[in-house]
């Protein structure tokens, strides 16, 4: 990667979402991006292994960001 001014490094397009409403969705391989990045994997938990961080007085959560994902300003 070079410094310097980026005019778009991931191109998007419209989907229809049911019969009312679209979704943006977001290609990220037209940059060549995912070549360079590593990610790593993060396997389901099994009954077995889930079961086991449960204690009395523990709380598990669920937070969904996906319909505010527009709402953040992404920097590197």
């Amino acid at each position: 990667m070079v410094p310097g001014p980026v005019d778009s490094l991931t191109s998007f397009f419209a989907v229809p979402k049911g019969e009312g409403d679209i979704r943006t969705v977001y290609d990220g391989t037209k940059s060549s991006l995912n070549a360079l990045f590593w990610a790593p994997l993060f396997p389901l938990p099994t009954v077995e292994s889930l079961v086991r961080v449960f204690v009395t007085g523990s709380f598990m959560g669920d937070v969904g960001v996906r319909e505010i994902f527009l709402n953040f300003i992404l920097t590197c």
